[in-house]
């Protein structure tokens, strides 16, 4: 199992490595929730970083945060309506602060499931061969303070540019907007280079 890097709020280096044995904390976790990490192998800073690796993760946190700091891809993020139905949409995302940050106006309904139903799944992955990405549960929380920022950072981010009219266009909306942190429950990596160069 790999560990992972100190806690990025106390600078502690405690890190607790779970059993992968299942233990009553699965079955007892509540409906809609994931059990305990500690029951489902999961690395956890004990000073409350959310910073969980899945035991088999393709990756180390480092290669995960560099591939969500590179990768220019949507995040496909799933949540649920108020019917408690699953649904999927894109988003323009960026890792900050160990968090996915989106941005989507006040009205969409992306926006309001996700402050109905907090808890949400999300993956990056790419597009063309071969195939590899990072996947996840998180809670997610809403900013509208934050939403015009995030915006601009991330139309410099996908569009490079503010110049074009699509980026005038967002930004002449941009008062609308709200920001949607993501903060991860657990991550993990697949990577498929290898198997797929050896065919």
């Amino acid at each position: 199992m790999k560990t992972g890097s100190a806690c990025r709020d106390c600078g502690a280096s405690s890190i607790r490595t779970a059993c992968s044995t299942p233990s009553s904390a699965t079955a007892s976790a509540p409906a809609g929730q994931d059990p305990s990490p500690f029951a489902c192998g999961l690395i956890v800073c004990q000073h409350g970083v959310m910073t969980l690796i899945r035991s088999s993760s393709a990756w180390s946190q480092p290669e995960i945060e560099r591939f969500l700091a590179d990768c220019v891809i949507p995040v496909r993020l799933a949540c649920l309506t108020p019917r408690r139905q699953p649904i999927v949409c894109s988003l323009w995302y960026l890792h900050e602060d160990g968090a996915l940050w989106c941005a989507t106006q006040k009205t969409a309904k992306v926006a309001q499931y996700l402050e109905q139903h907090p808890f949400c799944g999300f993956e990056i992955s790419t597009e063309t061969l071969p195939y590899k990405g990072v996947r996840g549960q998180g809670e997610a929380t809403l900013s509208v303070e934050r939403g015009p920022d995030i915006l601009l950072q991330l139309i410099d981010r996908y569009l490079g540019t503010r110049d074009s009219a699509f980026a005038r266009w967002l930004i002449a909306r941009s008062s609308g907007e709200v920001a949607i942190a993501i903060r991860p429950r657990w991550l993990t990596a697949w990577d498929f280079s290898a198997r797929m160069r050896s065919k």
